[in-house]
């Protein structure tokens, strides 16, 4: 995922945490708004309360990027979106893990 679609700024996570919708699911809390960049930023928050090991919250973190580059959500949506790992999703299987993303993904998108 290139720079543009990356959420990286302080106030843009101050602004979206703020006034941004909620969805929630077992493994992962999902915060979004409408943005006027006319593509999707996304972020990818794992913290070290969910895995020690850098490996493995990469690893998360990458699954959740490829997924999302693959079935086009940064194409044409024009929101912000922050992705946070709850500390069940490190233990997920790789199907496992695609699947509860979809689920969050669809109450999204």
């Amino acid at each position: 995922m290139t720079k543009e679609y990356r959420l990286r700024d302080r106030n843009s996570f101050t602004v979206l945490f703020r006034r941004g919708k909620r969805a929630d699911s077992a493994f992962f809390k999902a915060v979004f708004a409408k943005n006027n960049s006319g593509h999707g930023r996304f972020a990818f928050v794992v913290s070290k309360s969910v895995s020690k090991s850098a490996v493995s919250r990469n690893t998360l973190r990458r699954r959740a990027r490829e997924r999302l580059r693959k079935n086009g959500y940064a194409a044409g949506q024009g929101l912000d979106f922050v992705l946070i790992f709850k500390k069940e999703a490190a233990g997920l299987t790789r199907s496992k893990f695609y699947e509860e993303l979809e689920k969050i993904l669809e109450k999204v998108f």
